[in-house]
C-alpha cells in the first residue's frame, strides 16, 4: 500500500510516536507515514514498486511524491520547481514522521536557493538519504540544526549486492524504542590513527565526496572543525579522488577535523580495468597531520550501514562508536 501523492491530496494519519530516545521522531510504529522524494534523478518503476513493497513489509505506508507531468528528464525526476515542491511539502506536512529518499544521482544542489527561502519548520523529521542527497544532509544539519540519517535510499531496497543485514540494522533502529548500541571497527590508516592514545570524539559530518567537493566556496561550504569528518563515493578513479581530497585541502576543509572516516570507493577502476583508489586514500593519509581511518561498512558498495549526522561519535581502540 502507497499512497501517489501526485499534486493530489491524500492523507493517512499516523500513529502517535511513542517517545524520541536517540533522535526526533523515533521510534517509528506500524502505520506510520514516509515521505518519498527524489531530490535528484529518478529510477525505474521496477525498482521503486520494490523500495514501496519493503516500506510496505516493515509496516510503513509510504507517500510517493511523483510529478505525473513528466515522463522523462535527461538529469532529475522532474524539473526544480516540482522537485523543490515535494521536498516542501515533505518537510512541512503536519501527519508524517519521516522524509526518506528514493534515489540520489543528480539535482539536490539546484533546490538550495528555494530551500534557503523557508523557515525552519517548528517540527524536525527524521531525514534520510545518502550520495547526491549530501548537499540536504549538510543544509540541514548546518543549515537548521537537525539530525539526518546517511542511508540507503528507497531504491536500495532493490540492490540485490546490499547486504540485508544493513537494511535489518536500519530497521531495528528506526523502530526499537530501546537505546541503541551501535559499533564499527576500523582500520588505522596512518601513524596517528595507529597510535592515538586518546578517544576522539567529535559531531558526524561528510558524505559523498565529489558531492562535498561542489560546497566549497558557497553558502553551504562544510564545516568541519571540532568534527569527524566522513568520506565516500562512487565510480572515481583514483587521480579524480586524489584531486578532489587536495582541493579540500586547500580549502581548509581538514583544518580543526578531529579524524577522517573514508568509507566504500567502489567502481573506480582505470580504463585498463587497474585501480589507483587505495593508492590515492593512503597518500593522503600519509601525508595527513590528523588521524585517518578506513572503513567498507559505508557507501555504494556492498554494505552501506546507517551514520547519524551531526550526531557525536567516538573513536576509541579503532572503533567507531555512537555516543
Amino acid at each position: 500500500m502507497s499512497i501517489n501523492y501526485n499534486l493530489g491530496i491524500a492523507m493517512k494519519k499516523s500513529a502517535k510516536t511513542i517517545r524520541p530516545f536517540t533522535l526526533p521522531k523515533l521510534p517509528l510504529v506500524k502505520g506510520d507515514l514516509v515521505e518519498v522524494i527524489s531530490p535528484g534523478s529518478r529510477t525505474t518503476q521496477e525498482v521503486e514498486a520494490v523500495g514501496l513493497k519493503a516500506l510496505n513489509k516493515w509496516g510503513l505506508i509510504p507517500r510517493v511524491w511523483s510529478d505525473p507531468t513528466v515522463s522523462f528528464h535527461p538529469f532529475h525526476s522532474s524539473d526544480d520547481d516540482f522537485r523543490f515542491f515535494a521536498l516542501k511539502s515533505a518537510l512541512f506536512t503536519t501527519d508524517s514522521k519521516i522524509i526518506w529518499c528514493e534515489r540520489g544521482g543528480y539535482g539536490s544542489i539546484r533546490l538550495l536557493e528555494q530551500l534557503r527561502s523557508l523557515k525552519k519548520p517548528k517540527v524536525q523529521k527524521l531525514f534520510l538519504g545518502f550520495s547526491d542527497i549530501t548537499t540536504i544532509h549538510l543544509f540541514l544539519t548546518q543549515e537548521w540544526g537537525w539530525k539526518t540519517l546517511h542511508a540507503p535510499v528507497v531504491a536500495s531496497f532493490a540492490q540485490k549486492s546490499l547486504a540485508k543485514k544493513d537494511l535489518t540494522e536500519l530497521k531495528t533502529f528506526l523502530f526499537s524504542s530501546e537505546k541503541y548500541s551501535w559499533l564499527s571497527k576500523i582500520k588505522p590508516m596512518n601513524f596517528r590513527a595507529l597510535n592515538e592514545k586518546s578517544v576522539i570524539k567529535g559531531k558526524m559530518s561528510g558524505g559523498n565526496l565529489s558531492v562535498i567537493q561542489t560546497t566549497l566556496g558557497t553558502k553551504l561550504h562544510i564545516q568541519t572543525k571540532g568534527k569527524i569528518l566522513f568520506l565516500e563515493d562512487v565510480g572515481e578513479r583514483g587521480y579524480r579522488i586524489d584531486r578532489m581530497l587536495s582541493h579540500l585541502k586547500e580549502a581548509g576543509v581538514f583544518k580543526g577535523v578531529k579524524a577522517v572516516v573514508f568509507g566504500e570507493f567502489s567502481d573506480g577502476k582505470e580504463p585498463d580495468g587497474e585501480s589507483f583508489v587505495t593508492y590515492a586514500l593512503q597518500r593522503f593519509a600519509n601525508e595527513s597531520s590528523f588521524p585517518v581511518f578506513k572503513s567498507n561498512e559505508f557507501g555504494h558498495g556492498k554494505r552501506n550501514r546507517f551514520l547519524v549526522m551531526n550526531h557525536e561519535y567516538l573513536i576509541e581502540k579503532n572503533v567507531l562508536n555512537m555516543i
